[in-house]
Order: C-alpha cells, then sequence, then structure tokens
C-alpha cells in the first residue's frame, strides 16, 4: 500500500499543498555512509541538513562530498545562493543550454561556463525558471532537498563558508519530507508514522488573538514565512493591533500572537520551551503527537491545521449556512436583517468566534446580496494600500466590510472609516493613465490628503478615484458588480463592500 492510500483509508487530513512527514523506523545495524542519503552541511550561519535522491550523481556525492568542506558561498541572488567552485572535471556527463525549473529547497549542480570544472552546489530559495549550466538529464542536476535548517539559507552572503560536510550515519528514525507524487511512489512499511496535519487546541482566555490567528489559517492552512531554531512564523497580518491576552509560559508547541513592538500581529508556533513574554498572547497549543512537523518545516512550506474548538465566524457565509453549522453544535442562531435563506451575512454577535461557544447563541445580520457592492484586489500591484483600505473598511479579517460616504461628487466618491481608523502615509505604489468606472483608490504621500479612499463613478484621463493626480493615486481595485448601489448613496450612508476572487 502507499502513503495516499493509507492516508486515504485511514481519512486521515491531509492537503497535497501542505507538508506531508513520514519518519522511517530505524534500523538495528549501523547506516552505511556509503550509500547514505542524509548529511548535516555546517555554514558559519548555522547547519542545514540535506536528503540527496537518486540521481546520476548520487554516487559522485557521496564519494566525494568531503571536497565542499572549507568552500565559501560561490555567488548568491533572490533565487539561489551556491557553495563553489569545485573542481569535479572526472564528471563526464552533456550541459545544457537551456533553463530549467527549480523548486525552493532543491539542492542542484551548476556547471559554470558548462564546465564540470567549475561545478557550484547551488540551493534554491524560492520556485524559479533559471540558466545555470545544469547536466543534461531528468532531473536537470537536481540532486536533493533541504530537509532542515532551510531558515540558514536566506541569511548566507558572499563572506560566509562551508565548514564541513558530514554524512548521518548515526541510528535513528529517517525523516522525508514528501511531495505530491512522492505520496503515491512511496511505500508503508510497519513502524512507518506519517504526519499530515496540526491538531491545534484554542484557548478561550485569548479571544481576540484566537480569531486572529483563525484569520492567519482562513482555508485551514498555516503559511511558514519565517522560520528559526526556536519557532516559525507567519507574517499575513503583521502590523494589525492586537491587545494584550493571556500572556504566560511558552512552551514546546505552544501558539503565540505578539501584541506589540516591530512584528505585531505575527503568529509564532514554538518548537521549544521559551520563557514568559508579556508581548505575547498564547492562543493555543499544537498536540505534541504532531510536533516533528514544526520542527521540521520551513520557509515557504505550509501546514494543514485543524483547531478545537472550530471556526464559527460566519460573515460572508449565507443565512441557511450559518443556521445549519450552529445547529450541529446545538447553538441557538437568530436571524436579523434579511432573514431569507440566501441572504450574506455581514455582522454578527457575539463577534468571537470563543464568545459564540461560551454564549451558546448568535445573532446574525442578513442582507440581500444586490445590495452588496462587489469587488477585487490587485494585490501584487499595491499591497501597503491594500492593508490600509482593509483596515479603513474593518475588512482585515473578513471578506466583507463597510464604509461611511464623506460626498457623493457624481463623477466620484468619498469615504469615512467606520471606526475612527487613522490616517496612514500610503507610498506611491502604482503607475496610472487611465481610470475607469469603478476603479477604487488610495491618495499615497504625494499629496496632502494622503490615505483618503474613493470610488471611480465615471473613467477619467485626469483624475483618480478620490480626486487627486494620477502621480497622487494608487488603484487598489475595482468593483465588480454594484456600481449603481452606490451612485445613489448620499452624505453619511452606509456601503457594504464585499471582496470575490478571480474565479468567483
Amino acid at each position: 500500500m502507499t502513503i495516499l492510500e493509507g492516508i486515504k483509508e485511514y481519512n486521515a487530513p491531509y492537503n497535497e499543498d501542505c507538508l506531508i512527514l513520514v519518519r522511517i523506523p530505524e534500523k538495528k545495524e549501523k547506516l552505511d555512509k556509503k550509500s547514505h542519503r542524509e548529511y548535516v552541511i555546517e555554514t558559519t550561519k548555522g547547519s542545514i541538513t540535506i536528503a540527496l535522491n537518486p540521481s546520476p550523481f548520487f554516487t559522485t556525492l557521496v564519494r566525494y562530498y568531503y571536497l565542499f568542506e572549507g568552500i565559501k558561498v560561490g555567488w548568491l541572488n533572490k533565487d539561489v545562493v551556491t557553495f563553489g567552485p569545485v573542481n569535479m572535471g572526472f564528471i563526464k556527463h552533456p550541459v545544457t543550454r537551456d533553463p530549467k525549473e527549480y523548486r525552493i529547497w532543491d539542492v542542484f549542480l551548476s556547471f559554470g561556463g558548462f564546465d564540470p570544472s567549475n561545478l557550484h552546489l547551488c540551493f534554491c530559495k524560492r520556485d524559479h525558471t533559471g540558466l545555470y549550466g545544469a547536466p543534461d538529464e531528468r532531473l536537470n542536476g537536481v540532486v536533493g532537498r533541504v530537509i532542515q535548517g532551510a531558515h540558514i539559507i536566506p541569511l548566507l552572503r558572499k563572506t560566509d563558508s562551508l565548514l564541513a560536510y558530514t554524512p548521518l550515519t548515526r541510528q535513528r528514525k529517517r525523516i522525508l519530507q514528501l511531495r505530491p507524487d512522492e505520496l503515491e511512489q512511496e511505500i508503508i512499511i510497519p513502524g512507518m508514522e506519517i504526519y499530515t496535519y496540526l491538531s491545534v487546541t484554542l484557548y478561550k482566555d485569548a479571544k481576540f488573538s484566537v480569531d486572529h490567528f483563525l484569520s492567519v489559517i482562513n482555508s485551514g492552512k498555516f503559511q511558514i514565512d519565517q522560520a528559526s531554531s526556536m519557532y516559525i512564523k507567519n507574517v499575513k497580518y503583521r502590523n494589525a493591533k492586537i491587545p494584550q491576552e493571556n500572556p504566560i509560559f511558552r512552551q514546546r508547541g505552544t501558539i503565540t500572537v505578539r501584541n506589540q513592538g516591530n512584528d505585531i500581529g505575527s503568529v509564532y508556533i514554538y518548537k521549544n520551551d521559551t520563557s514568559f513574554s508579556p508581548s505575547h498572547n498564547v492562543i493555543g497549543c499544537v498536540d505534541s503527537k504532531h510536533l516533528p512537523l514544526i520542527i521540521n518545516a520551513n520557509p515557504g512550506t505550509k501546514l494543514l491545521v485543524q483547531t478545537d474548538p472550530i471556526s464559527l465566524n460566519f460573515i460572508g457565509k449565507t443565512q441557511k449556512y450559518a443556521s445549519t453549522h450552529l445547529t450541529k453544535y446545538d447553538i441557538s442562531h437568530k436571524r436579523v436583517g434579511d432573514e431569507n435563506d440566501d441572504a450574506i451575512i455581514v455582522e454578527q454577535r457575539p463577534k468571537n468566534t470563543m464568545d459564540v461557544w461560551a454564549e451558546k447563541t448568535c445573532v446574525t445580520l442578513g442582507l440581500n446580496s444586490s445590495k452588496i457592492v462587489k469587488c477585487k484586489f490587485y494585490y501584487e500591484k499595491t499591497p501597503l494600500s491594500i492593508k490600509h483600505f482593509k483596515r479603513y473598511a474593518n475588512m482585515l479579517y473578513y471578506p466583507i466590510g463597510k464604509l461611511q460616504v464623506l460626498d457623493n461628487l457624481k463623477t466620484l466618491i468619498l469615504f469615512l472609516p467606520i471606526e475612527g481608523e487613522s490616517i496612514e502615509a500610503i507610498p506611491r505604489e502604482s503607475e496610472v493613465e487611465h481610470v475607469p468606472a469603478g476603479a477604487i483608490g488610495v491618495t499615497n504621500a504625494l499629496r496632502r490628503l494622503t490615505g483618503s479612499i474613493g470610488i471611480r463613478l465615471e473613467e477619467s484621463d485626469t483624475y483618480g478615484p478620490t480626486g487627486e493626480t494620477f502621480e497622487g493615486t494608487n488603484i487598489i481595485g475595482q468593483v465588480i458588480s454594484g456600481l449603481d448601489v452606490i451612485r445613489q448613496l448620499d452624505t453619511g450612508d452606509i456601503v457594504w463592500l464585499m471582496e470575490v476572487q478571480n474565479d468567483e
């Protein structure tokens, strides 16, 4: 039986986009280092563990790995960092002159000048396509991957070097990080341990921070943005305002949200015990049986997460959806506003998931979909302006938010924040040549009223959604439907906005 077949047979939670770990039982005999797959690379910045794959160069690297000891960083950029050159002119293999695809944390060979006597050992920092003088073979010179210590790689600089390259020959349980295609190839053996998700218990004493965490894992996945020997971290909502809650001792597997400092809003999951800190809200813990996923996770990977209790936030869902889920948990549901099954929920009380569980009741305000303005955002072009807009409209954690009309000028409409959010200086993020009707914009720092928000009601080749020239305007998104609703608004009116994805 393959690992994928085993996961499905036992109905275990898994997602092919998320990290899946396998621990292989240790053998009684000493592992043969002449054919061993795993090596620890000691650098001046820390240790990196790699696992070699059965490439055409496996035997060569096993025999001559020591040639890399003492070698400095050869070259580096946003995609890769390399150690070299190393003279392996004895390798007789054709070299391709075409760009090849590489995946994050791949370890691959590069023949500088298409010459094996100028070989570099390369570590891939992100998915990309590049021309590196790769060996012309099926794997494009990919000889392995990083399985631990990936957080060290972005720290390496030209002054760093590889101090030692050591085969792991001690008796232990080997750990493999599997990619989707490998789930169908690896066979389950007796004693094998398979890790596919994190089981998380949430604490009622940190209800605001719990909702913050549930928004971070909105799709059930925890994205790892940074990692160290102490923790893994997500910075999706860095700079979000967080009150101090439950600042207790942080044990291994503890989940925290930082409530002050430069990383306020960042979420941490700890690999080791650490001291109490008033700047960290402790919001939950990971089941100790699932800790290997945290310990072996690298930046750029995702972890599938299941929480206890589950989220009970229904903003953006229908009244029927909320009733179905609340009834399942014996929680009373009161509908207000538009009470129809297909009405969209725009607000709920209590607002916090933990309060809904505690009070065993939930009131949801429904609105007819036709009265909600649908919009999409340009995250790649104007991320800072979008974050500002979402705080302004109380959409940071929710797909639906609201704004109050400051003035309807017929060609454009300007808005006020609902809850008195302070105006921020927004840098210029976009070049604008033409603004269509329905464009959503933010005034940037080149103008006095930086941070102002508006929507264009008529297209223009001169002015943006807030009435500024294009130089002072960041275009953050577009109204997809509901522009007629906006045109009818007057000073003081409230408009509800809902974010939609491109495929919706």
